[in-house]
């Protein structure tokens, strides 16, 4: 028996995470066209960075970049990524 192909497992992995309907249902609505699903709790992780940074920064009196760092380990996140997240606090 032959290996399924790696889109045939997503697809069943898809079909396992949302049932038969829905599954049948994307089919007839989006066969042949390349679907791309963001990150589950993006937002949510974002507001965390951001209130992370806040206090490290402003109640701690971390350096900036320091903090960046920090967040860049522990959200396993590029430096750019960070600093694309975070929005500028005026001191």
């Amino acid at each position: 028996m032959t290996k399924p192909s790696e889109n045939q497992q997503r697809l069943n992995r898809l079909h396992e995470c949302v049932g038969d309907q829905l599954f049948k249902e994307l089919l007839l609505n989006f066969s042949g066209e390349s679907i791309y699903f963001t990150g589950v709790g993006t937002a949510g992780r974002n507001a965390q960075i951001q209130q992370e940074y806040e206090h490290m920064v402003l109640r701690q009196g971390m350096k900036s970049g320091d903090a960046v760092e920090l967040l860049c380990r522990r959200f396993f996140l590029s430096k750019s990524t960070i600093y694309d997240i975070i929005t500028v606090i005026p001191l």
